[in-house]
């Protein structure tokens, strides 16, 4: 026979199962930006809180979802943004940098925008971009938090410190 104790450990039990799956799958959905135009409700809907990774798609952001990626507050949980081959310049890359939903950023995919150079690696470098992480971090001196984000920026404008004469 089921106790008024044993009933309610049993229902506590079950509800924290319940709420820490249903938590962590909602912030683990990857979409593209054709998801986002389609069924998300476009780049400025409240429905990225849930996203975590950002993939490109074949069709090129308008100017207006520029703007939009830029100013929007629903990024906070996005882990992973890919947006390759979209004719950014270091301008966009500035003003993403300010947008202060993506501290949780760790990859930052800007491959094939031409106009991308040094300078929007020195902004990158200086942002918020990945300030938080989820699961604390140390760095190779102990107990000092680090915090990383990593973007690959293949054919860019970007010149290596090497390659500068």
């Amino acid at each position: 026979m089921m106790t008024k104790n044993n009933f309610l450990k049993t229902f506590l039990v079950l509800f924290s199962f319940y709420f820490t799956t249903s938590c962590q799958a909602s912030f683990l959905r990857s979409v593209t930006f054709d998801d986002i135009r389609g069924e998300e409700g476009g780049v400025g809907s409240e429905s990225l809180r849930t996203v975590s990774h950002i993939q490109a798609s074949g069709v090129k952001l308008t100017p207006e979802e520029k703007e939009t990626l830029i100013n929007s507050p629903y990024l906070n949980n996005v882990h992973s943004l890919y947006i390759l081959d979209q004719y950014l310049d270091e301008n966009f890359i500035l003003r993403l940098c300010q947008n202060t939903a993506l501290k949780r950023l760790i990859n930052l995919e800007i491959s094939k925008n031409q106009n991308i150079t040094n300078l929007s690696l020195q902004s990158i470098l200086e942002s918020d971009l990945g300030l938080i992480r989820d699961l604390p971090q140390i760095s190779g001196r102990y107990g000092i938090p680090s915090s990383t984000i990593y973007v690959t920026a293949s054919k860019t404008s970007i010149v290596s410190k090497d390659n500068q004469r």
